[in-house]
């Protein structure tokens, strides 16, 4: 698996947006040479379109850096849909991410103002954990030219659509399988009786807080990536705030909100009070 720093995939491995995929009926079926949009308009029509996929055809998923492609983009392809969207920098951190494990988040910064302390504070988060300061290289998207999205940080999909998925790269699904989900979910509230036994001062002072944080496993089995974001609110305030990526789902696992509701499925008895 090419997961070293140098490793740049060959054009048509990386299967996202439907522009770079080694399937060549699709870039012909999708992608008009012709067209009235611009490059980047077509381009960006054709991410949003991927992502509304529930599953990716396995051939557009190349397992790894040693297997064979179908079809190899031509030149004309590779200069006006691939080469102008994406440097090779971030080609190679699509390729590892889309081969990521979730065992670390990434770390997204959207925030840049070149006269405050901003990027010391930068450096000091990814240095607070060793574990992640070993996956910057890929894991670190700090790019002024790239990320400056301030608070719309969804614009990361039209970047590096890779963050959508798939959940498992031997699945190809966008979502985790619904038996995967129950044994997870299983898993939790077994879990979450514990910690509400072990720490019944926490479990009071703020249920809905202690409940995500017990759920960190459920939510990553659920989610394609997990994200850690620098915005401006997080530099102001010195939070960072955590995103878990469902597919095309953006947003957080609110215990109050109808999404999370569906995912923990806690009862009554479940909250009840150690």
């Amino acid at each position: 698996m090419g997961f070293d720093s140098d490793y740049l995939p060959p054009w048509g491995f990386l299967p996202h947006p439907p522009v770079d995929l080694n399937c060549s009926s699709y870039i012909k079926r999708h992608w008009d040479l012709a067209a009235v949009e611009t490059p980047d308009q077509q381009r960006l029509q054709l991410i949003y379109q991927f992502l509304e996929l529930d599953e990716i055809l396995r051939d557009w998923v190349p397992l790894d850096q040693f297997a064979s492609i179908s079809r190899t983009p031509t030149v004309e392809e590779i200069n006006i849909i691939l080469r102008a969207w994406r440097s090779d920098g971030l080609r190679r951190r699509a390729w590892r991410i889309l081969h990521s494990d979730k065992g670390a988040p990434f770390f997204l910064r959207t925030y840049y103002n070149p006269l405050d302390d901003s990027d010391a504070r930068v450096k000091q988060w990814v240095n607070a954990s060793e574990e992640f300061a070993d996956q910057a290289w890929w894991a670190l998207l700090d790019d002024r030219n790239s990320f400056n999205f301030g608070s719309d940080w969804r614009r990361i999909y039209e970047i590096l659509p890779e963050v959508a998925g798939p959940v498992e790269i031997d699945d190809y699904k966008r979502y985790a399988s619904p038996d995967l989900v129950n044994t997870a979910r299983e898993q939790f509230k077994a879990y979450l009786a514990k910690e509400m036994k072990d720490n019944p001062d926490q479990w009071k002072a703020n249920r809905d807080h202690f409940i995500e944080v017990v759920a960190a496993d459920l939510l990553r089995t659920v989610a394609a990536m997990y994200m850690l974001i620098a915005d401006q609110e997080a530099f102001d305030t010195g939070l960072l705030r955590l995103v878990y990526l469902d597919g095309t789902i953006g947003d957080r696992y609110r215990v109050t909100g109808d999404l999370g509701k569906d995912i923990y499925c806690l009862t009554e008895a479940d909250l009840v009070d150690p």
